[in-house]
């Protein structure tokens, strides 16, 4: 069986550094408590106001400091993996596939998961590098199985492409709703309900549970 990973958003905590990036080079705290937890929406850094240029400096500071994806916390789905990685890749292809950008984002990557799944140091987790709306294509490239992610527009990409894929959406606000309207009255909408073929998780957990009887 072939399985893929996002991985910040499911894996890696990216909304907490990507806060303390955005904080440290705004000089403004605009964020309420839970944002990081779960963000209302997926462009909630607009969404509270900060501005497009310091948007686009918290960008430039993720992608000209390599440590950044370095030092993300783990989130519960790392530790999930963590207990299941070894066993799982004797007998699976496993991939993971990520959106990062900046300086070597392929190799702190490997490092990254390296010290927090537990590899053995003689085995390279296998990451790969997708730019934006292509892990569809990658799904289909590698004849993914299973698939899981954050994103909605990621996972109904995949199940557009590759529909024999068992796809699974970890559930947070920000894929439940969106943002619509100009600076200063934005308001959040629903998303439309997902495609059948997906299914919501809100632990990494429920999907190793559902595919017990193929692993």
């Amino acid at each position: 069986m072939k399985i893929g990973f996002d991985v910040d958003g499911v894996l890696a905590d990216f909304s907490s550094g990507y806060q303390e990036v955005l904080k440290k080079v705004s000089g403004r705290d605009l964020f309420l408590p839970g944002d990081a937890a779960d963000a209302p929406c997926w462009d909630w850094d607009k969404f509270r106001g900060y501005t497009s240029k310091e948007r686009l400096a918290a960008w430039n500071y993720i992608r000209t400091t390599p440590e950044f994806n370095l030092n993300l916390a783990p989130l519960e789905g790392a530790g999930t993996l963590k207990l299941l990685i070894r066993a799982l890749e004797r007998k699976h292809a496993v991939y993971f596939i990520t959106s990062r950008v900046g300086d070597r984002p392929k190799r702190w990557t490997e490092i990254w998961l390296t010290a927090h799944l537990d590899y053995r140091t003689d085995v390279a987790p296998t990451v790969l590098i997708a730019e934006q709306r292509s892990k569809g294509l990658f799904a289909k490239a590698l004849g993914l199985d299973v698939y899981v992610d954050d994103n909605f527009d990621n996972v109904h990409d995949v199940v557009a492409l590759q529909p024999e894929c068992r796809t699974y959406l970890r559930s947070r606000s920000y894929n439940r709703q969106s943002m619509v309207g100009e600076p200063g009255a934005y308001q959040l909408v629903e998303y439309p309900p997902v495609n059948p073929l997906i299914v919501r998780i809100d632990r990494l957990g429920e999907m190793f549970d559902a595919e017990l009887s193929n692993l």
